[in-house]
């Protein structure tokens, strides 16, 4: 196992200086984040997102709204002729907030699973995950095997947690990724799943937290798209639009700048 995955420096790549994890309360700014209500004003594009997952969407020192994800509803954005604004919300109550129309869009690593097709309008993927687990150092815990009957720190409702579902641990419901990885830390649970982009950022910033990120590669292959309100007007528009991103290299050009990698899905 290792420390770290070894990839180039995600905050090198980026040119961004390290940012808190702080939860970040829904409310307007000059960055257009607004609090909420029934429907969007004409030529604006509401995005639901946390506002705290680094690198995907998350605030700068200065608290400005950044990340891969937004710079990806940024081009979509312009290709539909609107401007994004943004409502921040936790993890587990951002899909729900689509039925009750606060926003038009929710671009926040929504794994693509048939109970979501179900439920919502799934844009075009944008992304492709690869997953790792995060273990405390010197965790008995060596692969995916081990997890059954162990306390997993998870978002609920997430596809991460699914996972650890399925392969037998006890969920400890977290309202984020970093609350998760503290929870690991402190020994409050024993193992935690995300993505190798989340573990390798959190600990570019925090070089001397306790926990060992497991060379195992989680076999679930987890598609992310956009999710809209079932029967979204705007569906069929933003799905030409991130289809056209994808085949002019934007999106895959957007990862590179921010991750170092290319996460465009590849099949």
């Amino acid at each position: 196992m290792s420390r770290s995955i070894s990839r180039r420096s995600i905050l090198a790549t980026s040119g961004i200086s390290a940012a808190a994890l702080a939860l970040a309360a829904c409310g307007s700014s000059d960055d257009g984040k607004q609090a909420g209500g029934s429907g969007s004003a004409e030529g604006v594009l509401k995005v639901g997102v946390e506002g705290v997952y680094k690198p995907y969407n998350f605030h700068d020192d200065s608290g400005k709204l950044v990340g891969f994800e937004i710079d990806i509803v940024e081009a979509i954005a312009e290709k539909i002729g609107k401007k994004a604004q943004y409502v921040e919300a936790k993890w587990d109550s951002l899909l729900a907030g689509l039925d009750a129309g606060q926003y038009d869009l929710v671009m926040n690593n929504v794994a693509v699973t048939d109970e979501r097709k179900k439920a919502f309008d799934l844009t075009v993927p944008y992304a492709q995950t690869q997953g790792r687990l995060g273990v405390p150092e010197g965790s008995d815990i060596t692969s995916l095997a081990d997890v059954k009957g162990r306390r997993a720190a998870q978002t609920t409702t997430s596809n991460w947690g699914q996972v650890m579902t399925d392969a037998g641990a006890e969920i400890v419901a977290s309202p984020g990724f970093a609350e998760s990885v503290e929870l690991v830390s402190t020994g409050r649970a024993d193992v935690t799943a995300n993505e190798v982009v989340a573990f390798d950022t959190y600990l570019e910033e925090h070089p001397d937290a306790p926990i060992t990120v497991l060379d195992e590669k989680l076999e679930t292959e987890v598609l992310i798209a956009g999710a809209l309100k079932k029967g979204s007007p705007l569906t069929e528009k933003i799905n030409k639009a991130i289809t056209e991103l994808l085949d002019d290299g934007t999106i895959a050009k957007i990862d590179k700048d921010w991750l170092g990698l290319d996460l465009t899905p590849k099949n």
